[in-house]
């Protein structure tokens, strides 16, 4: 009798323990406001900060009012130094044709083209030297499509090399949507993924009617090169950029002893083949007589602590880049890119789920840790992310999952693309965690654009961690001065953030292996 009264006693006790945490559940879903993502995206996207362009004082003062935030949620200290900011430096280059020289060998003969032939781009992480002397393989168009059954990196090693690609596709192209694998960036991106150290693009209308797949790339060029150097090829996601026409690039086939680019593309159009070779005897050198200025930027780190004694050394990521464009081109009088979209939206969120947290107990809490990591940088090509995936401030073997957050504002409807390939663990529990918040989840809607490369989320799939991106899409205000507050679509945005709290938890609370 007396062990049956205890039973009883302890189911009462867990069931009301579990009745307790489901309230205290609710109160942190409720915590979550439009009224508060708005003051934190009335701060983040004020005309004030201007920006937030990665380096500068504004980004700095972002990631200092981030830090006193998480410091306000009660998260522990995960930075550097006893701090919720982890530091890096990032290479300024002021070139011009005077301090920076390219040039093609083909046997004795030197070609070195001119602003009419070609324009450089240094951007992104690269290698940390800069001067190269490299062989050049042509590579076709530059593009690896398994669902086309299309890869010009079929039976070739680039590693160490100088990848020369020609615009187009097998298929029809829009060249005026700068994004996607075969265009000009994914190109260049799909280059420094495969190993090679330098990348050509030749267009066929370069200086004349050009695509907006070269003229963006022409703009980030127009500016200073910025890279983030690192020894990590791992981590490398960019390397230096030559786009040029062409017209010049025949001079260089023809003294190597190749067909014309044009018929080369026809070729490659006709058999529905790719062709790819190496051009014998000719390397492509680069020179940069200038030495950078160093600057820094910060990442803003805080942990969560689990509640189980050995599950708690595991860790559930929420991630979200702070940075921005900063002051650019005017637009209709206005030249502050604000970024209340990208991200301020993704910032704010990460904020209120910190701060919802702080309705659990600490028994209540989930099994495992929940890092929250705000990056910057991601504008200039994910140097945050990519510099906290080579100095990671917890074990970066026992992260087990990444949920980032890029650009949850301005969902037309009760939607958000929740994008998670290959994840099918991660995608179950987001879809059950939203039975109670009743979003309308849709897959990748620009599955042309590889998403995966674009937001800090890539250095986490990269290493081989399961991923979901938390995504509303791209937009006409998407890198334009009137991506501001007024425009955000705060109701569904309030929901996206509550999924996310909810997902987070449940993620954490998983009792398998991801």
């Amino acid at each position: 009798m007396k062990k049956s009264l205890f039973i009883s006693f302890i189911i009462l006790l867990f069931l009301n323990t579990s009745a307790t945490a489901q309230r205290n559940i609710n109160r942190a879903l409720n915590s979550i406001t439009k009224k508060d993502l708005h003051a934190h995206l009335y701060f983040l996207a004020s005309d004030e900060l201007k920006g937030r362009g990665t380096p500068g004082q504004w980004l700095d003062i972002s990631a200092k009012y981030l830090a006193s935030e998480f410091e306000k949620a009660g998260l522990k200290v995960a930075g550097e130094n006893g701090s919720y900011l982890q530091k890096y430096n990032l290479n300024i280059y002021n070139t011009t044709p005077k301090n920076t020289e390219v040039r093609i060998d083909v046997m004795k003969k030197k070609f070195k083209p001119g602003k009419k032939d070609m324009f450089l781009l240094l951007f992104g992480i690269t290698q940390k030297k800069l001067d190269f002397s490299a062989p050049i393989i042509f590579a076709g168009y530059g593009i690896t499509s398994p669902e086309h059954k299309w890869d010009d990196y079929s039976g070739i090693d680039v590693k160490g090399k100088v990848v020369l690609v020609l615009e187009g596709a097998p298929w029809e192209v829009d060249l005026n949507v700068p994004f996607g694998y075969d265009k000009l960036l994914g190109k260049w991106i799909n280059a420094a993924v495969h190993g090679a150290i330098g990348f050509i693009y030749a267009t066929p209308k370069f200086g004349k009617d050009e695509p907006q797949s070269v003229s963006f790339t022409r703009a980030i060029a127009g500016h200073r090169s910025i890279v983030r150097p690192t020894e990590d090829e791992k981590v490398k996601l960019s390397v230096p950029v030559v786009v040029t026409s062409f017209n010049f690039i025949d001079k260089v086939l023809k003294k190597a002893g190749k067909d014309k680019a044009e018929i080369l593309y026809q070729k490659m159009k006709s058999t529905n083949k790719s062709v790819s070779f190496d051009l014998e005897n000719t390397t492509f050198s680069l020179k940069v007589k200038v030495k950078p200025e160093i600057k820094t930027a910060y990442n803003v780190i805080g942990i969560l602590e689990g509640r189980d004694p050995v599950l708690k050394k595991e860790y559930v990521v929420l991630s979200a880049h702070f940075d921005h464009e900063g002051v650019g081109e005017p637009v209709d009088g206005d030249d502050i890119y604000n970024g209340a979209d990208d991200n301020a939206s993704g910032t704010a969120g990460i904020l209120e789920v910190a701060y919802a947290y702080n309705f659990l107990t600490r028994r209540e809490r989930p099994r495992r840790s929940i890092l929250f990591l705000l990056v910057s940088g991601e504008e200039l090509l994910l140097f945050g992310s990519g510099y906290f995936s080579e100095h990671p401030t917890v074990s970066y073997d026992k992260i087990v999952a990444d949920l980032n957050v890029d650009m949850i504002g301005r969902s037309p409807d009760n939607s958000v693309q929740i994008i998670a390939p290959g994840q099918n663990i991660l995608e179950k529990i987001i879809k059950n965690s939203n039975r109670k918040i009743k979003l309308n989840i849709l897959p990748d809607k620009q599955p042309e654009m590889r998403l995966i490369y674009l937001s800090d989320h890539y250095h986490f799939a990269r290493a081989g961690k399961p991923i979901a991106f938390f995504f509303t899409g791209l937009h006409p205000d998407y890198h334009t001065p009137k991506d501001e507050i007024d425009r955000i679509n705060f109701n569904t945005m309030e929901k996206i953030v509550k999924l996310l709290f909810l997902s987070s938890y449940n993620i954490a609370n998983y009792r398998g292996k991801f």
